[in-house]
């Protein structure tokens, strides 16, 4: 073989070399553009830095998760919206709202990361929920502690990491799911044929379940529907749906469901729920939904707007907490 020719082969050689990775390739998910919003919380007095400190904990932590969240800075939010005076629309978001249309065409973002921490004399609960410009819940999870833990910037790095890990790994691109290697999961692409996003747990989406105030889990969704407040006592009507394979037994623990207002004050369950959700409990077959209404009332003052509802779980997760905030109730 001459010189030239060995070259040439060479070449060839490096060449076929350096194409071979490409094939069966897919091009990368663009990583998700979002806001992490200011942590809401009805914790006041010498608690109340915990919020903002963990606001910053939960920025950092998903701004570490660059393969699949875009954190974008927020002074860039707080700058549009007070040109276009959509100071409303992005309160509304933060509490689980829905924005006008003319904030969804200005925010160049794909969704918001909001956050809510609970205060209740079980402990302290923050709820993480990402949402798409319409409000829609894509993913939620959340962490308990006491008051004293929260207070350690240790507990709230671990936990603000452990969150966005749990986000990344539900958004990480994967062999076994083309879509999502691709496109953002908060994109219309993405969205199912009736231009709903997908469900947090790949179930077949519900539309009226993701515009509402929702706490979901890998088996279930709980969503809360009308509230009515009259006086000293307030109606809501919560449903549970189930996002299993397999029937389910949905039980929350007895009458010990109760709401908090934005002042701190409680709201005691009255009475047994029309369903039995937190009385005898439930059987929950694939694709199903069950409405039940709660009714509940206050010891004390009675002047709050907006509250949290809070279950502990008796089945099929025994003791976890149940927390869906930014319940706001008509008045009668």
């Amino acid at each position: 073989m001459n010189v030239d020719l060995q070259k040439s082969c060479q070449i060839l050689c490096i060449l076929l070399a350096s194409l071979i990775p490409c094939f069966g390739q897919t091009t990368a998910m663009k990583p998700m553009a979002v806001y992490v919003l200011d942590v809401d919380t009805n914790i006041k007095g010498e608690f109340s830095p915990v919020a903002p400190e963990l606001t910053e904990a939960l920025q950092t932590a998903f701004s570490e998760k660059h393969e699949v969240f875009n954190i974008l800075e927020r002074r860039h939010l707080d700058q549009l919206v007070r040109a276009n005076q959509l100071e409303k629309d992005l309160d509304a978001i933060s509490h689980g709202g829905t924005a006008s249309a003319q904030f969804v065409r200005q925010i160049r973002a794909d969704g918001f990361i909001r956050s809510e921490l609970v205060d209740s004399p079980d402990g302290v609960v923050l709820t993480v929920t990402l949402v798409n410009l319409n409000s829609a819940v894509i993913w939620q999870a959340q962490l308990s502690e006491s008051r004293a833990a929260w207070l350690l910037h240790d507990i709230q790095k671990r936990d603000a990491e452990k969150l966005a890990e749990e986000a990344a790994v539900r958004f990480k691109p994967s062999e076994g799911n083309p879509a999502t290697q691709t496109q953002s999961p908060l994109s219309p692409a993405v969205q199912n044929p009736e231009g709903q996003p997908p469900s947090p747990t790949g179930a077949q989406h519900v539309p009226e379940a993701s515009k509402a105030e929702t706490f979901v889990t890998a088996y279930y969704r709980l969503s809360a529907g009308a509230a009515r407040k009259d006086g000293n006592h307030l109606t809501l009507s919560i449903t549970a749906e189930s996002l299993s394979d397999k029937p389910i037994r949905f039980v929350v623990q007895t009458i010990s469901c109760y709401l908090l207002d934005e002042n701190g004050n409680r709201w005691s369950q009255s009475d047994p729920d029309s369903a039995g959700f937190s009385w005898s409990g439930v059987e929950l077959d694939p694709g199903t939904r069950l409405k039940s209404n709660f009714t509940f009332i206050a010891k004390d003052d009675d002047t709050g707007t907006r509250y949290s509802f809070i279950c502990p779980e008796g089945s099929p997760q025994q003791g976890r907490r149940i927390v869906i905030p930014g319940i706001t109730p008509g008045v009668q």
